[in-house]
């Protein structure tokens, strides 16, 4: 009982920072809240039925069951959505009948599928050190969030990638809230080719509330609660490797708040003012002064933190099986997380499933006959469901041929300049990393630590090689993430090695030297993701344009295709149309309406039609372009006036091709007679 209300208690507080955080009416919190009790519903028993009733009611089993029923939940909405278009209740009833036929299992289950590898039980100190990391998590990412869309005196400011990654992503959770397959926001006429799985919760939760709870909100909750769990879920698998709580808490330390030495390189150009842009940093990490630990995808990137919360779990499952099939059940979960992850972050999924085949291999080679027996018998459990959720989403037009332009090509200034980039992106956990590595090899290899090095060899591989037309340093953002995951785990040998070995005060000294060097990073990120008075990195929503967009949300059918110029002025690639009033466009930003669909071809010729619909003043051309894409309404604000101001006559006087429907502030939208 003690147990039950120390959990109740710490998830009560995380409740109540993220309503106090996101700045959301109790009713408006409430909403989420029963909508994400709903949807982590059929992670409880199946979770169960894999360690044992006991295991639900800890901190881990929570957070894993969290997990996997919102990957879950999320995948049966789905298809239910593909099917027969959102329909709250039938999706509610279709989880709840799911869960309560894993509840009627798990009461038959006499015996765990799975005995963890490491039965000791959390105590006050594991307790407290996962509150005390949630705590400078949670306020760490606080004064950021309150920050969005903030009212300035310049408007209401998106600040670093809150006006790209971020708003994007909440612009993909309308676009999923409406149908499935999500119809492409930038690029109207085109399916959104793109893993929407996780944003299927947020959407579900926007239509709960009938369409009034802000998506911004909303996906500021889901980031607080991801954050929590993947805090729990990240402490677990640390728990495996090492039961030192000194190296645990250096581990967390390492991983949330001095995970770079990134601040050196800021400081340095600065102070210099010389150093050429594409010299390391600002050309590796491209998007502002940040860099790329954790700590930054807990600020944009939502679906990231739930990939690679999945991809611990299945680390955590395959480690207390000792990586053999000796449970059947506990093989087809996996199976489907390797699935349900490939939905929800794609390369994630991948990084998955080449993980596992090397593991397997590895086995293979070492146990020989009786490996190769493991994997046969394991393979099919895995790749079975994998298989059935991959075509399944397929079915759905998540996938497309196109690839949007990924392959395997060097980048170039990573590879030449590697020792000096790795100090700065991965600072003190990479110099551990390499020190846990060599101590592990003098030692001849623990087996336990081989799938971990594998996963570290494979993601430094796609750190290295991984590219993309649009995006060159594709894998340094999206798979870094894995390799630190990796280096930390690794890192924990080095720092058991340091508490136990004897006259190591020197190691010890630089050891805390080092760890000290990376925090700076930290306070650095958290300014840059929070300065929304920095004008070289904000994006700024005039309060003109900013209440013809709550017009337009009132007033124009959700369906309805509205043109404005295509990038709005300001921070990165920041849609008006998508991201503030929430409608297609038939054209976005260059680089978001270059991806995501099946005519990457089309995008110039599209753009320059978009720059003439502008800027002639003949009105039968521009009728002839609004038929060619299907536009419905045109968006003529102070950006438009300033660039096209020869091209604003033609809506003004053809009111038999044009009729006015707003007019404020400068701000006209026009309905076409399309």
């Amino acid at each position: 009982m003690r147990k039950i209300c120390s959990i109740a208690v710490f998830l009560s507080i995380a409740t109540l920072i993220a309503i106090i955080l996101c700045r959301s009416a109790i009713k408006e919190a409430s909403v989420f809240l029963a909508s994400l009790l709903l949807f982590v519903m059929p992670g409880f028993p199946l979770v169960s039925i894999l360690y044992g009733k006991g295991y639900i009611v800890n901190l881990r089993g929570i957070a894993f069951a969290c997990i996997i029923g919102l990957s879950i939940s999320c995948f049966l909405s789905a298809i239910i959505v593909f099917l027969a278009g959102w329909n709250l209740v039938g999706i509610a009833l279709a989880i709840v009948a799911f869960s309560a036929a894993l509840y009627f299992i798990a009461r038959r289950v006499v015996a765990p599928n799975i005995t963890p590898s490491n039965s000791v039980p959390w105590d006050k100190v594991d307790s407290a050190i996962i509150l005390i990391f949630l705590c400078i998590a949670l306020m760490s990412v606080a004064y950021p969030y309150i920050n969005v869309g903030r009212h300035t005196d310049r408007g209401y400011a998106y600040t670093s990638l809150f006006s790209h990654d971020f708003s994007l992503r909440a612009s993909k959770s309308i676009a999923v809230s409406r149908d499935i397959p999500p119809k492409h926001m930038e690029f109207a006429g085109e399916m959104m080719r793109y893993y929407w799985l996780s944003y299927v919760f947020p959407a579900f939760v926007y239509i709960a509330s009938g369409r009034s709870l802000s998506m911004h909100n909303i996906m500021l909750l889901v980031q607080i609660a991801q954050i929590t769990l993947f805090i729990c879920i990240m402490y677990s698998v640390f728990r495996l490797f090492s039961r030192n709580r000194k190296v645990l808490f250096l581990s967390m330390l390492l991983g949330l708040c001095a995970y770079s030495f990134n601040w050196i390189y800021i400081l340095f150009k600065f102070i210099a003012n010389r150093i050429p842009v594409s010299f390391v940093s600002e050309n590796l990490l491209e998007f502002s002064n940040m860099s790329h630990g954790f700590y930054v995808f807990f600020l944009f990137q939502p679906e990231a933190i739930m990939a690679l919360s999945i991809l611990l779990i299945i680390m955590h499952i395959l480690h207390d099986l000792s990586f053999k099939p000796d449970s059947k059940l506990a093989m087809l979960t996996v199976g489907v997380l390797l699935g349900l992850a490939i939905g929800i972050e794609t390369i994630t999924g991948v990084i998955l499933v080449l993980w596992i085949t090397l593991v397997a291999a590895m086995k293979a080679l070492i146990r020989r006959k009786e490996g190769l027996r493991e994997v046969l018998r394991a393979f099919p459990l895995l790749l079975v469901p994998s298989l059935v959720i991959c075509s399944l989403l397929f079915y759905m037009g998540m996938f497309s041929y196109n690839g949007m332009g990924m392959g395997i090509a060097p980048n170039k200034l990573v590879i030449i300049t590697l020792p000096f980039f790795f100090l700065l992106e991965y600072g003190a956990m990479f110099v551990f990393g390499m020190a846990g590595l060599i101590i592990l090899w003098k030692h001849r290899f623990a087996l336990n630590f081989i799938p971990v090095i594998l996963l570290g060899t494979l993601s430094l591989f796609f750190v290295l090689f991984l590219g993309q037309s649009m995006e060159e340093h594709l894998g340094v953002i999206k798979v870094g993430r894995i390799f630190q995951l990796a280096l930390l785990i690794l890192s924990a040998v080095f720092l058991e090695y340091i508490f136990t070995a004897r006259n190591k005060r020197k190691l010890m000294a630089l050891t805390v030297c080092l760890v000290a060097l990376g925090v700076p990073t930290f306070f650095v990120d958290i300014c840059t993701g929070s300065n929304i008075w920095d004008v070289s990195s904000t994006t700024y929503v005039s309060d003109a344009d900013h209440k013809a967009c709550e017009w337009i949300k009132r007033n124009v059918p959700t369906d309805a295709v509205i043109q404005s110029a295509p990038s709005y002025p300001g921070y990165y690639s920041y849609s008006l149309m998508t991201m503030s009033a929430e409608r297609r466009t038939a054209l976005g930003p260059w680089k978001i309406a270059a991806m995501l669909h099946g005519a990457v071809d089309d995008v110039p010729m599209r753009h320059q039609d978009i720059k003439e619909l502008f800027s002639t003043s003949d009105a039968a051309i521009a009728q002839q372009l609004i038929e060619k894409y299907g536009i419905q309404y045109i968006y003529f604000g102070p950006h438009e006036i300033s660039t096209w101001p020869d091209g604003a006559s033609k809506f003004a006087d053809r009111k038999d091709l044009f009729t006015k429907v707003y007019s404020n502030d400068g701000v006209n939208i026009y309905k076409t007679h399309f």
